[in-house]
């Protein structure tokens, strides 16, 4: 309790002090600047306030969650086997003249070639 009343004394002796206008001009403190209240924005009231907040915070979850779902969904990409993406392996020799042969080509190509990867 004396730690508090003794802090909380001290500010107030502090704030007395530094009003008085001679001490103001002794270490050089300017004077507060006034601004003209038809250019500051308007204030709006606390709820209005907290409900704007609220609404921006739930927008930077929203964001968090997506870059979160999105890195997962790369992290899963990686880790999943890979596909093939060309017709043929470059590196094997095939006939000069000889159509490169494809494994698949019989069967019916997904709609979703990416699934595959994902799980």
């Amino acid at each position: 309790f004396m730690y508090w009343l003794s802090s909380n004394m001290f500010s107030l002796v502090q704030v007395a002090c530094l009003r008085i206008p001679a001490v103001r001009t002794i270490l050089k403190i300017p004077q507060r600047v006034v601004h003209d209240s038809s250019q500051l924005p308007p204030r709006e009231g606390f709820i209005k306030s907290f409900k704007r907040g609220w609404k921006n915070a739930e927008l930077a979850h929203q964001l968090q969650e997506r870059e979160r779902r999105m890195q997962n969904h790369l992290e899963l990409a990686a880790r999943g086997p890979l596909r093939q993406t060309f017709t043929h392996n470059p590196l094997l020799e095939h006939g000069k003249n000889q159509p490169p042969s494809t494994p698949n080509s019989s069967s019916a190509k997904p709609k979703q070639p990416w699934r595959d990867t994902l799980g």
